[in-house]
Order: C-alpha cells, then sequence, then structure tokens
C-alpha cells in the first residue's frame, strides 16, 4: 500500500515471483488470496501466465490464477486437473484491476472455487471436485509463472497483496 508496487518481466519460460509461507497448513474450509495488479499493454498471451496461486508446501496440489491464451483469465484446479475459462480478453490490461481467488479447501467434493475481478465474481462456484491436496496449502505466491511458448516477455506489476482465512474485497 502507499508504493507503486512490485513489477515483474516474465520472459517465456521465466518464473519470477513473490513467495510467503502460511505459517500452517489450510488443509479445510476457506483461503483467500487477494492483490491489486497491472498487465502492461501488449499482444494477447499466446499460451499462460500464472498470476497468484496457493499450493502445498510439497508442490503437491494448488489453485491458481492464471492469463491464458487470448487474454482469457482462468481458475485452474491442479488437485482435479480442471479449469475455468472466461470469454477472450476477460483478463483487462493497462489499468489497474483487484483480484480476489476464494477457495474452500475440501477434499472431498464439497469446496468451492470464486474468481472475482474488481468486486464482482467471474468464474467459479462450488464444485464436485477436490479443491485441496492431501497436505494442504502452505504457501501463496504472486508472480508471472510465463510459459515457453508464449513468444513475448510479459510486465505485470502487483500491489496491495493480502492471504487471510476471511473474504477481503478490493482496497
Amino acid at each position: 500500500s502507499g508504493t507503486t508496487g512490485y513489477q515483474m518481466v516474465a520472459p517465456p519460460g521465466e518464473m519470477p515471483r513473490l513467495t510467503v509461507d502460511l505459517g500452517r497448513q489450510i488443509t479445510t474450509g476457506p483461503l483467500f488470496l487477494s492483490a491489486r495488479f497491472l498487465l502492461a499493454e501488449g499482444a494477447p498471451i499466446a499460451e499462460f501466465v500464472v498470476l497468484g496461486q496457493l499450493l502445498s508446501n510439497a508442490f503437491t496440489g494448488k489453485v491458481s490464477f492464471d492469463l491464458v491464451a487470448a487474454d482469457r483469465v482462468q481458475i485452474a484446479n491442479a488437485n482435479a486437473v480442471t479449469s475455468l475459462q472466461g470469454d477472450p480478453g476477460s483478463l483487462p490490461r493497462g489499468r489497474w484491476t483487484c483480484f480476489e481467488l476464494s477457495v474452500v479447501a475440501d477434499r472431498t467434493g464439497n469446496g468451492s472455487l470464486v474468481l472475482a475481478l474488481d468486486g464482482q465474481p467471474l468464474l467459479g462456484g462450488a464444485t464436485t471436485d477436490p479443491t485441496v491436496g492431501l497436505d494442504g496449502y502452505g504457501k501463496a505466491e504472486l508472480g508471472a509463472f510465463a510459459s515457453a511458448g508464449n513468444g513475448v516477455a510479459i510486465e505485470i506489476t502487483f500491489d496491495d497483496w493480502v492471504v487471510d482465512t476471511s473474504p477481503i474485497g478490493c482496497r
């Protein structure tokens, strides 16, 4: 808050990122990841860039908020190998945007995944897929995990990063 944010440039195949250890494993219940981001103007992305994710310490499970082909927004649930995608151009460029990724962690298929942009739900809802791996979530990351197939570097600036077990909203 009150800064110009943290700018990352991710050439194809690079993975600049910020990581925080949650201090405990979250295996059940709600978890929220929120930040503001500014995706630089440019040609639509070719493959994918992971913008934010909740993951296990052993990297055995994760849920991520991604930018995918044609500048679509995506929630990827590696715990069940599923994803939800928005329409082409659903991830804005050239302006600050707030995101909140909401995960209700559940191994039995009674959880939920929701992504909101600027306070408006865009993707997700209740799911019958597991939303957490066996060892739970122990880390949160913001970054620009860029696919080698993207062809061009991606520039993203993040600010106001929050991880909590209660809804955060846009600040």
